[in-house]
């Protein structure tokens, strides 16, 4: 089952009440469909960077969502993969989910830090996604990977060589 949710865009300063209300939403809407596994989440919304420290917008999203899932029992164990992409100044705040009725478990690479265990500088709350999720359907596996980019350990890596973040990108997809 996909679910949809947009509201309307929200300064830094709102922005975590607005993630945690509309992830509250989005988490009952997704067990009134009887599919017991999350198994993505895409997260869209406009100035991502926005604010200064923890008042960024994307930090206090981490906030709310955390608190979210926090508030439904959800652990950093069953967090599913997701990804979190800037979108077009002024568009609304949307997430979509996807959920299953199939076996879902969690993947981690070897090569990076769980975000969920991010250490305290990036931000007040770690990131709560996997970095890919399995989904067994009648004997096949479907991985959803979230965006793993050039990141060893937690640090994204050669910010100025396009060829070489390509590389750490691919080795990260290959160790998934």
């Amino acid at each position: 089952a996909a679910i949809v949710m947009q509201v309307p865009d929200a300064d830094p300063g709102e922005f975590r009440a607005v993630t945690r209300r509309l992830y509250e939403e989005l988490l009952a809407a997704v067990r009134g469909t009887g599919h017991a596994h999350i198994v993505r989440f895409w997260n869209y919304f406009s100035n991502i960077n926005l604010g200064d420290g923890d008042a960024e917008k994307y930090r206090q999203f981490s906030v709310g969502r955390a608190e979210a899932f926090e508030a439904c029992g959800m652990t950093d164990e069953v967090v599913p993969a997701a990804t979190g992409i800037g979108s077009a100044r002024d568009s609304d705040f949307t997430v979509v989910a996807l959920a299953s009725k199939h076996d879902f478990h969690n993947v981690e690479n070897p090569r990076q830090v769980s975000a969920y265990n991010y250490p305290r500088d990036y931000g007040p709350r770690s990131p709560k996604f996997s970095r890919a999720g399995c989904v067994n359907i009648d004997g096949q596996q479907l991985l959803l990977i979230s965006g793993t980019a050039s990141i060893i350990g937690h640090k994204s890596m050669h910010a100025d060589d396009v060829k070489l973040q390509c590389e750490e990108t691919l080795a990260n997809l290959h160790k998934l």
